[in-house]
C-alpha cells in the first residue's frame, strides 16, 4: 500500500504543480517544493546506493529536464536554467566517484567474464573515440565545443561503469526500474496529451522560449502539429515513447503486467509516438518491436494475441476520432507517412546532400575536426561550417566521421560489433527470463541505431542515458 500511496501522492502533486505554474499564482513555489519532496520520498524508497539512486533519479529528471529549463527562462531565472543543464552531469559524476572510491584498487573497467570483457571492451572503444575527439577539439582551439562534447557523449557513458560495479543492482532492481520508468512515462504522456489538445497556447510559449525563437513566431508555435510533451522536441519525445513501448511489450510478453494495463500503456504510448510525427522515432519503435518479437523465446499465448489485437483496434479508433478533435491532423499524418517514400522530399532525403558535403570535407580532414563540432548549429562557428559545407549534421554515422574521422569510424564499428555480438551470445546461452532482458536491451540498441541514420540519437541529452543504463544492466546481469 505504501508504494501505491506514494504514486498517487506524486501524481496529485504533479497536477497541483501544473495548475500552480500555469495559473501564475503566488503559490507556485510551494507547489514546486511539494513535488520535490514527494519525488525525493519516492527516490529514497527506491534506492540503496549511488547506482540505484542515479538510475531512478534520471528516470524522473530526464523527462522533465527541458520543460524545467523553459519554465525557469519564462520566469526570468536564466542563470538557474543554465545550471539545470548540468544537474544530470553532476549526479552521474558524483555517483561515478562514489563507485570508484568503493572499488578495490579503483579497477572499475576490469571484468573476469569473457562476454563481459567483450562488452566492456566495446564500451571502452567508444569512450576512446570520444576522448580522441575531445583532444582534437582542444588542439584546434575549440574548448567550448570540447566541453559540450564531454557533456553530450562522455559523461552519460559513465553510467555503464556505475551500474556494472554496483553491489545492489540485481534482477529485482532492474524490474523495478522498468516499471518505474513506465509510470513516469505515463505521466509524461498525459501531460503531452493535455497540452496538445487543451492548452496549446502554453505549449507554444514554452516551445518558443526553449528553442530561443522570437515572439513573432508564436502563431506558428501555437499551430505546431507535433506533440512534444515535457521534452519540447518532437524527435526526442518520440524516441522516449519508442523506448516506453519496448519496455511495456517486454513486460507483457513476460506476464509481468496485467493485460488491461498493458493495453492502456501501449495505446497511450503509441498515440503519443504517432503524434510526435517523428519518422526516425517511428523507425526506432518499429525496428525495436520487430527485433523484440523476433528474438523472444516466449510462445505467444492466446491471451497475449488478444491484448495485442485490442491494442491495435484501440489505436485505430483513436485516430478515427482524432480528425473531429483536431481538423487537418489526419492529412498531416498521411503527408508525413508518404514523405518516407518520397525521395524528392527535402526533410527526409535532402539531408543526404549534406552528408555528401561532409564526406567531401572528410577527404581533407581524415582524422576529423573534433568532438562536438557536428552536434550544434554551426552558424555560431562559420569557419567550421565552411569546412563541413553544412550548418548542421543530421545523422550520427556521418557525424562520427566528421568529428573523429577514420579512427572514430573504426572505433565506433568495433563498439557495435563487440556489443551486438556479446548481446546475441548472452541471449542464446541464458535462461528464458534473463534472455528476455538481453533481448530488450538489444532491441533498444537496435532502435537507437536505426534512428541514428537521420538523427543524432546518441547525443539526445535526456534519451541517451537510458541506453547506457540498459547496457550497464546487461553487464551487471551477466555478473550475477
Amino acid at each position: 500500500m505504501g508504494k501505491i500511496r506514494n504514486i498517487l501522492l506524486f501524481m496529485i502533486c504533479t497536477l497541483f504543480v501544473g495548475i500552480g505554474i500555469f495559473s501564475g499564482t503566488e503559490y507556485t513555489n510551494v507547489f514546486i517544493l511539494i513535488l520535490i519532496l514527494i519525488a525525493a520520498n519516492m527516490l529514497i524508497n527506491q534506492t540503496k546506493d549511488a547506482a540505484t539512486f542515479s538510475i531512478f533519479f534520471l528516470s524522473i529528471f530526464l523527462p522533465f529536464y527541458a520543460i524545467l529549463r523553459a519554465f525557469l527562462q519564462l520566469k526570468g531565472i536564466e542563470t538557474l536554467s543554465l545550471y539545470v543543464n548540468y544537474i544530470r552531469d553532476f549526479v552521474i559524476i558524483l555517483c561515478f566517484i562514489i563507485i570508484l572510491m568503493k572499488q578495490s584498487n579503483n579497477k572499475i573497467i576490469s571484468v573476469r567474464n569473457i562476454t563481459n570483457k567483450k562488452l566492456m571492451l566495446g564500451i571502452n572503444l567508444l569512450l576512446a573515440n570520444y576522448i580522441i575527439g575531445f583532444v582534437i577539439s582542444l588542439a584546434n582551439g575549440y574548448m567550448t565545443l570540447a566541453i559540450k562534447g564531454v557533456h553530450l557523449n562522455i559523461i552519460p557513458i559513465l553510467l555503464v561503469y556505475i551500474i556494472s560495479n554496483s553491489s545492489y543492482i540485481n534482477e529485482k532492481v532492474m524490474e523495478k526500474f522498468i516499471k518505474f520508468s513506465i509510470l513516469i512515462g505515463l505521466i509524461v504522456s498525459i501531460i503531452g496529451i493535455f497540452f496538445y489538445l487543451v492548452r496549446p497556447g502554453i505549449f507554444g510559449q514554452l516551445l518558443l522560449i526553449f528553442s530561443q525563437q522570437d515572439e513573432s513566431n508564436y502563431l506558428q508555435a501555437l499551430n505546431y502539429s507535433r506533440m512534444v510533451s515535457t521534452f519540447l522536441s518532437p524527435n526526442v519525445f518520440g524516441s522516449y515513447m519508442a523506448i516506453l513501448l519496448l519496455l511495456t511489450i517486454h513486460e507483457a510478453l513476460n506476464n509481468k503486467i496485467r493485460s488491461f494495463y498493458a493495453i492502456v500503456f501501449i495505446v497511450v504510448f503509441s498515440v503519443c509516438l504517432i503524434l510526435s510525427f517523428s519518422r526516425g522515432a517511428w523507425a526506432f519503435a518499429i525496428g525495436g518491436i520487430f527485433l523484440l518479437l523476433l528474438l523472444s523465446r516466449n510462445k505467444f499465448s492466446k491471451k497475449q494475441i488478444e491484448f495485442a489485437t485490442l491494442s491495435l483496434f484501440a489505436i485505430i479508433a483513436v485516430f478515427l476520432v482524432m480528425p473531429f478533435i483536431n481538423r487537418g491532423l489526419d492529412e498531416y499524418l498521411l503527408a508525413r507517412f508518404k514523405s518516407i517514400f518520397d525521395f524528392s522530399n527535402e526533410s527526409s532525403y535532402g539531408r543526404s546532400n549534406n552528408w555528401l558535403q561532409v564526406l567531401e570535407a572528410f577527404s581533407n580532414n581524415i582524422f576529423g575536426l573534433g568532438l562536438g563540432i557536428a552536434s550544434i548549429n554551426l552558424s555560431y562557428y562559420p569557419e567550421l561550417a565552411q569546412k563541413l559545407g553544412v550548418n548542421v549534421v543530421d545523422g550520427y554515422y556521418v557525424k562520427i566521421i566528421a568529428e573523429t574521422g577514420i579512427i572514430g569510424l573504426l572505433l565506433f564499428s568495433g563498439f557495435l560489433i563487440l556489443v551486438i555480438h556479446s548481446l546475441i551470445k548472452l541471449i542464446k546461452k541464458s535462461s528464458n527470463e534473463r534472455s528476455s532482458t538481453y533481448v530488450l536491451i538489444t532491441a533498444i540498441l537496435f532502435g537507437f541505431l536505426i534512428q541514428s541514420f537521420g538523427s543524432n540519437t546518441f547525443d539526445f541529452v535526456n534519451i541517451s542515458p537510458f541506453l547506457w543504463i540498459f547496457i550497464g544492466f546487461a553487464i551487471k546481469l551477466n555478473r550475477l
